[in-house]
């Protein structure tokens, strides 16, 4: 909802509207004007993906302009698989289309397996909506610098004007208060634990990196916290008991993530911009990433306590980096919950979009 609330903040919510799943409606949203679209039947969904129509809000869409003829000038469609099947008939109101990609969806479609992707093998219909999308929008909006060169690379020039608008809070909210702790965990680990892309992300790591840190640090103490640990997940923390340790579904994550000194994201596969890393930053801490899960976060990249691997040595470069920083005092953590609030507050992400979106 940060796009929607940072478009309202900057232009009024008298002056938006916002179509949203009917079930949404009282969850997420609290102002403005907003119309609900109900829900499929689950077999009428998967009917419709077998014929192209992976999601239930064109009908309604059309309806809905067809009802307010000349009332818009400006159309925003969160992600390209959404917004492929209508940009042409949108546009056909004389509105501006400008599409948010999250990702390269078919990327994504295949590495988690969705429905629209029929679990992977056959992502023709992700790949035609995405496609009509980028080539049909007035406006195209990445979250990364690597996703809008990825588009052009795999789709060719569009006919619209490009931008990266990256993500943000999706309200003002304080920074949580800097605990000195001395750990108990060394790394800590978030995200949702029963994902495809953190199970590849976590695998990766303990088949290729795991005994590196061992060897780099002897008493390194990590922690995986998130939803819903799936068997694989939970069966190396079993193998490495006194080393790793999980915490399910934790109520408030800050909670869990202040005790580590480092944050470390293995993801490896997947698209877009892993917003975890979003979590350790705020909480001021140094951060080792995959050069997978870095993308979007070109701001950070000149930055000594933000490290990027993508093998041994990089990897063991990186925790060397690091703990050399702790070592010499040389971590500052209020410092580095300031450059997250340069680039991820939500008033930077309202500058950016006033910017942008004229």
């Amino acid at each position: 909802m940060a796009y929607y609330e940072a478009v309202k903040y900057v232009y009024g919510s008298e002056n938006i509207d916002l179509i949203l799943p009917q079930e949404s409606i009282g969850n997420t949203v609290t102002k403005g004007n907003y119309f609900g679209v109900p829900r499929r039947k689950k077999i009428i969904a998967i009917l419709s993906s077998i014929f192209g129509n992976l999601h239930r809000f064109r009908k309604y869409i059309f309806l809905h302009l067809k009802k307010y003829p000349g009332r818009y000038k400006l159309c925003i469609i969160n992600g390209g698989t959404y917004a492929g099947d209508m940009v042409d008939g949108i546009k056909s109101f004389d509105i501006k289309v400008v599409v948010i990609h999250h990702n390269y969806e078919r990327e994504y479609a295949v590495d988690n397996k969705t429905l629209s992707s029929f679990r992977g093998f056959f992502p023709y219909y992700v790949i035609r909506n995405e496609k009509n999308a980028y080539y049909q929008a007035d406006l195209n909006l990445f979250l990364t610098k690597s996703d809008m060169a990825l588009f052009e690379r795999q789709y060719g020039k569009c006919n619209g004007e490009r931008a990266v608008i990256g993500t943000f809070e999706p309200f003002q909210r304080a920074l949580p208060l800097i605990e000195k702790v001395s750990g108990p965990y060394t790394m800590v680990i978030t995200g949702s634990l029963g994902s495809r892309q953190t199970e590849c992300g976590i695998k990766d790591f303990y088949k290729h990196y795991y005994v590196l840190l061992c060897k780099e640090l002897p008493n390194v103490k990590i922690l995986f916290a998130g939803r819903n640990p799936n068997k694989t997940i939970m069966g190396i923390a079993q193998k490495e008991t006194g080393t790793i340790t999980i915490i399910r579904n934790p109520e408030n994550m800050e909670d869990v993530i202040k005790y580590g000194i480092i944050y470390y994201c293995p993801t490896n596969v997947g698209g877009g911009l892993k917003l975890r890393i979003m979590d350790g930053l705020r909480q001021g801490l140094p951060v080792l990433a995959h050069k997978v899960s870095a993308r979007g976060y070109d701001y950070f990249f000149n930055k000594s306590y933000f490290q990027i691997y993508d093998d041994e040595e990089t990897f063991t470069k990186g925790i060397k980096c690091l703990m050399d920083l702790y070592k010499n005092n040389m971590i500052d953590n209020k410092q580095i919950q300031n450059d997250y609030m340069d680039y991820f507050s939500f008033d930077a992400g309202c500058q950016r979009m006033s910017t942008i979106i004229r």
